[in-house]
């Protein structure tokens, strides 16, 4: 008899938490499991990836959550969850508690504070599980952890809990009501534990899947158009304060200062894009540092380019620069616990300081020294991946 899981995650955006689960998913034995899913925001364009057996248990529309129509459908969604049976009203002390702790610290997140308004407003299985996985934070690990029946349950943390905003206040000690919490590194697993010390000896660590096969399958279709023969520099983030697009704004300011022929594209897209598209202007930067938006496949670009930077405030375990390194593109990362983990300083990439002069400087000996750049694009895609029996992880 197959044994039936739940996965439950916030948004199918393209996001490495997002790509990660559905190669999760799909490296699962459909002739074992009976899969199910849950969107809480109902928003995200890898919706179309989802595996035909994979049984999608609330609507989902392919819009990006991070896009202009995207930010519209949430916004009315959270207006329909606030006076949906009142609760609302139940949450207001909550939200307000939880809201001045962040005016205090001087740092206001009302996503965070949302998220447990959406997980309760979401549609409620009729069914026991033998295994429900909240596979990120926030929302879906709220949900599962209050609104799931399961035999097992079991918690992802994609990001430093330390750094990304959560309190053990604004998740009502969530945690303690799973069989296991991974973390996708293990600087990540040991800040958690910091946190949740009593539950410590059900922390682990499970590393996203990489489906390298597939990327560089991807990454033999048609990318740049655009003519350009100067050096090219590429990054797939979300235009979020975390991934700190406006440091390399002004990376990019200084590059052509000092002469260098180089064009910047970002791929993705987020609440920033507004901000970054005036820091630009004012930079005079308009044909050299480009927003690209979301692309269904960035693989191609990231393989044509001369370089990968992706230089964030902090980092899990990136799945965008593991995909960089895997189509042998050289990467320069920053140098936070979560990029230390599969960087090597001068030997598959380069880390830097989160300091664009730094940045630049490592840009610039990239670029004079193709031996070099060859030397760590080609030892990334040696790096092998760890075999990890999915299976065995998640119910262990």
């Amino acid at each position: 008899m197959k044994r039936s899981i739940l996965f439950v995650i916030n948004t199918l955006g393209i996001g490495g938490a997002e790509r990660a689960l559905i190669s999760l998913i799909s490296a699962l034995p459909e002739d074992e499991f009976d899969i199910d899913l849950l969107v809480i925001t109902g928003q995200g364009e890898l919706v179309r990836e989802i595996p035909d057996h994979v049984s999608l248990i609330s609507d989902c529309k392919p819009v990006s959550v991070l896009s202009k129509e995207g930010r519209g459908l949430l916004k009315r969604r959270c207006i329909r969850a606030f006076f949906k049976n009142g609760q609302g009203i139940g949450l207001l002390p909550y939200m307000m508690t939880n809201g001045f702790d962040m005016l205090r610290k001087g740092r206001f997140l009302p996503d965070k504070i949302l998220w447990r308004l959406l997980a309760d407003s979401c549609v409620r299985p009729d069914k026991s599980y033998d295994l429900a996985v909240a596979y990120i934070e926030g929302g879906a690990t709220y949900y599962v952890a209050d609104h799931v029946k399961a035999n097992r349950k079991v918690a992802f943390v994609h990001i430093p809990y330390s750094a990304a905003g959560y309190t053990r206040g604004l998740d009502r000690n969530c945690y303690r009501a799973f069989d296991r919490v991974y973390a996708i590194s293990e600087p990540m697993a040991a800040d958690l534990a910091e946190f949740y010390p009593e539950i410590r000896s059900k922390i682990g660590v499970f590393e996203n899947l990489l489906d390298t096969g597939r990327i560089k399958k991807m990454s033999l279709e048609s990318g740049f158009t655009d003519g350009y023969s100067g050096h090219r520099i590429v990054s797939l983030l979300r235009l979020t304060s975390q991934k700190a697009v406006d440091v390399s704004v002004e990376t990019m300011a200084l590059l052509k200062s000092r002469g260098i022929q180089a064009r910047w594209y970002v791929f993705g897209d987020g609440d920033e894009r507004d901000r970054l598209e005036e820091l630009i202007r004012e930079r005079g930067l308009e044909s050299d540092f480009i927003l690209c938006g979301t692309v269904p496949n960035p693989y191609p670009f990231i393989r044509e380019a001369d370089l990968y930077v992706h230089a964030s405030r902090f980092e899990g375990r990136s799945i965008a620069v593991r995909e960089a390194m895997s189509l042998g593109t050289a990467v320069i990362v920053s140098d936070v616990p979560g990029n230390r983990e599969h960087i090597k300083d001068g030997v598959n990439g380069l880390l830097c300081r989160m300091d664009p002069e730094d940045i630049a400087d490592k840009i610039i000996s990239l670029i004079s020294d193709r031996d070099l750049c060859k030397k760590l694009g080609d030892n990334a895609a040696l790096e092998d991946e760890d075999q990890i029996d999915p299976v065995k992880l998640l119910f262990e």
